[in-house]
């Protein structure tokens, strides 16, 4: 048991990162599939990542303390093991259990061949549960998941942690791939038992409002995240096709018109063609909203304007300053930077204060009437089975 508790540890360690790696993709799939964002899919997913983590762990780990595993191997040593069932033989090979004395049958649970070919008939379980709840497919995509994910396993350790170790510090064997595809499909046909307490997947969207309930915080600013990448990169290429080369973001300040073009671009020329949307605004399923069903070109213009031009122009301005000044006087750089400091301040406050207030418009909305809302999406139909448990 001290030797399986070490895999478990280390997917409790490394996990954190791992769900870090994850988050963003993460929250674009589920705002981009189902508009917000819901605790208990979260829970879902991250409970899953989980579960494969640790299920590699207990695969590879403990690590050989050497990369020369082939040392003290003899030749010609078989790293494989193609007979199917041979569990079964080293289990009535190895057993203390007498068939007629019932008494002797929990004997079995302390016996090695039992207990790995239990450890391998359970190590995939979760997945077929996973494959029935959370992906909602039928049986015979546990049977091939369970298959894929064991061979993968088997195959990482048939190379030696794909070439890390010299030779394979464990064997390739066919009834763990037998065993954990078994596992998986067993799983499948116990999901109901399992989870009857758990509501069905497609039924954790039901009771979200799309008109009463406002876009979120985290679900803007992504998409911003998302628009602000694509300006800075496409700024940065048009520079480039100019035959000029840049060795930092810094350098993107000496072309104010180029940068400056790309913006209008991106933020009032797309917009006003797609009513509303922007390729972050669209991936995560959101528009920008005025006051008619069309977005006019005025109310776009003034609304990007006044943020990126109107904000972000006069903090371009007291930035480029600074960077660029050369005067012997320290007093000057040290002016702009007060000023570039002050603007950013007063724009954090308005934020901080609009959030407090639990307000979600912010000044470049209010001067051009506009507003960021939610592209409709259509609830999933519910299969026969979820219906008779609503």
């Amino acid at each position: 048991m001290g030797v399986h508790l070490i895999p478990i540890k280390a997917a409790m360690i490394t996990f954190p990162l791992i769900a870090a790696l994850l988050t963003i993709p993460f929250l674009i799939y589920n705002y981009h599939r189902y508009g917000y964002i819901n605790k208990f899919r979260v829970l879902l997913t991250y409970s899953f990542a989980l579960f494969m983590l640790t299920a590699f762990y207990l695969v590879i780990l403990p690590l050989p303390e050497t990369r020369n595993t082939c040392s003290g191997i003899a030749p010609g040593t078989k790293y494989y093991t193609l007979e199917p069932f041979t569990f079964v033989r080293d289990f009535l090979k190895e057993t203390q259990v007498v068939g007629s004395d019932p008494a002797t049958y929990l004997r079995a649970v302390h016996e090695r061949a039992f207990q790995q070919a239990v450890f391998n008939f359970i190590l995939l379980l979760p997945l077929g549960v996973y494959i029935r709840y959370y992906f909602r497919q039928k049986w015979y995509a546990a049977l091939a998941a369970g298959l894929l994910v064991s061979l993968f396993f088997e195959w990482t350790q048939l190379t030696g942690l794909y070439g890390i170790y010299a030779c394979p510090y464990r064997i390739f064997d066919a009834d763990d791939l037998l065993l954990n595809t078994c596992g998986a499909v067993a799983g499948f046909f116990l999901a109901p038992v399992l989870l009857f307490l758990f509501p069905p997947k497609e039924q954790l969207d039901h009771h979200f409002d799309w008109e009463t309930q406002p876009v979120g915080y985290i679900h803007r600013m992504l998409a911003f995240v998302l628009d602000w990448s694509l300006v800075a990169a496409g700024t940065r290429l048009a520079v480039t096709l100019q035959h000029i080369r840049l060795d930092s973001v810094k350098g993107l300040l000496q072309f104010p018109l180029t940068t400056l073009a790309v913006f209008a671009a991106y933020f009032i020329a797309v917009p006003y063609v797609t009513n509303g949307r922007t390729f972050g605004l669209w991936l995560l399923r959101l528009r920008i909203a005025g006051i008619g069903p069309r977005l006019s070109l005025k109310a776009i213009t003034l609304r990007s304007s006044s943020l990126f031009f109107g904000y972000g122009g006069i903090s371009f301005i007291f930035l480029s300053s600074a960077s660029a000044n050369t005067s012997p006087q320290r007093y000057v750089l040290i002016a702009w930077t007060v000023c570039f400091a002050a603007i950013q301040l007063v724009f954090a406050a308005h934020f901080v204060w609009m959030i407090l207030r639990r307000k979600r418009l912010f000044f470049y909305e209010l001067l051009s009437e506009t507003h960021i809302e939610r592209i409709s999406i259509p609830k999933p139909r519910l299969e026969p089975g979820d219906k008779k448990r609503t």
